[in-house]
């Protein structure tokens, strides 16, 4: 009998990196790649942030996302947050990416899909710059989106 060591990928349908949805992190590109369980940068695909690493609290998933490194933001979270570094709101995944959460469960492509297409998820993030600027002229938006190809 063959030795199993965790989860089976064989049989599962690999998808093409322009397939994947992108989400815009900040002004940054990323693919969102539910099989490798990560966002990856379209410009720089050595720059990757695991989803392992998104918090889950109040109902609200996210993470703190530093605009110098493009990557997830190493300093204090508990202290002042540098201008530099955006709170991420994160969607669930089946928002995000519906066929490869249906795939990754080996389920049809449709399983998570709603009968209602998604051409932009937004993707909401903060700053204490947004901040500022909220405080000094009135009401200031930023946001990121996320396009399902």
């Amino acid at each position: 009998m063959e030795k199993y060591m965790g989860f089976r990928i064989e049989g599962k349908l690999v998808r093409e990196e322009t397939s994947l949805p992108t989400v815009t992190l900040s002004g940054t590109q990323f693919y969102a790649d539910i099989g490798k369980h990560e966002f990856r940068e379209v410009s720089n695909p050595a720059n990757r942030i695991t989803m392992g690493n998104i918090k889950e609290e109040f109902g609200f998933s996210h993470f703190l996302f530093d605009r110098l490194t493009k990557n997830i933001y190493i300093g204090d979270p508990k202290g002042n947050l540098p201008d530099h570094v955006d709170i991420i709101l994160v969607p669930p995944i089946k928002d995000i990416d519906p066929i490869g959460l249906a795939r990754r469960y080996g389920n049809a492509d449709e399983h998570f899909s709603s009968g209602q297409k998604k051409d932009n998820l937004i993707l909401t993030s903060f700053s204490k710059q947004a901040e500022r600027q909220h405080e000094q002229s009135g009401t200031v938006e930023y946001e990121s989106t996320l396009r399902i190809r």
